[in-house]
């Protein structure tokens, strides 16, 4: 007897504020997607901003070679989130030969390596740079109040779609609420899972 192949993982990563003992934003889309989703083709997972994403590309890439089929990526960030723990992640893919088939970010916040320079997250002239192993970028950002996205670029153009961003109007602290992120994650979830 052998297991079904994993077809499809989706992970949700949180905030700088935000853990897992709340429900936020990203539990609650986590827990939807989870109940829609998971299965034995396709896993759901709940991350924080600062997780250990080396050793989880390493897990995916292991899976993937022991059953000796694709596994398709999606990410759905909030904040630090998507401007560092996306950025971080795909750049662990990478290194594996991984891409990121989808992400979808609110609000997506610059954060620097650099302790010196962690203020960066407060202003507006740094923008979250993709990593060229993303192929396409759905984002939503809001200007209510910091911190605030500073927009998104692709480290290569040809490589990877970034979409025109969606402005919400609600402060950052609710951008992960907000029911046309919750609902552009949805589709391309979905869009992802039947592929």
């Amino acid at each position: 007897m052998t297991n079904a192949p994993i077809l499809s993982w989706h992970i949700c990563i949180s905030g700088f504020t935000q853990r897992e003992n709340s429900l936020h934003g990203i539990v609650r889309l986590w827990r939807d997607l989870h109940g829609k989703l998971e299965s034995a083709e396709s896993v759901v997972s709940l991350r924080t901003w600062n997780s250990r994403w080396a050793d989880l590309a390493e897990h995916i890439l292991l899976i993937q070679q022991n059953q000796g089929q694709a596994i398709r990526i999606a990410v759905y960030a909030y904040s630090y989130g998507a401007g560092w723990g996306l950025v971080q992640f795909a750049k662990q893919l990478r290194r594996r030969g991984l891409w990121v088939d989808v992400a979808v970010l609110a609000d997506p916040v610059y954060r620097s390596p650099w302790l010196l320079f962690r203020w960066l997250a407060m202003t507006s002239w740094r923008q979250v740079t993709i990593p060229s192993n993303v192929k396409l970028v759905r984002w939503f950002y809001q200007r209510q109040n910091l911190p605030q996205s500073q927009g998104v670029v692709a480290e290569n153009c040809k490589q990877t779609l970034i979409t025109e961003g969606q402005e919400l109007l609600c402060d950052h602290e609710y951008a992960d609420d907000s029911l046309r992120f919750h609902e552009s994650c949805h589709a391309a979830a979905e869009a992802l899972w039947s592929a």
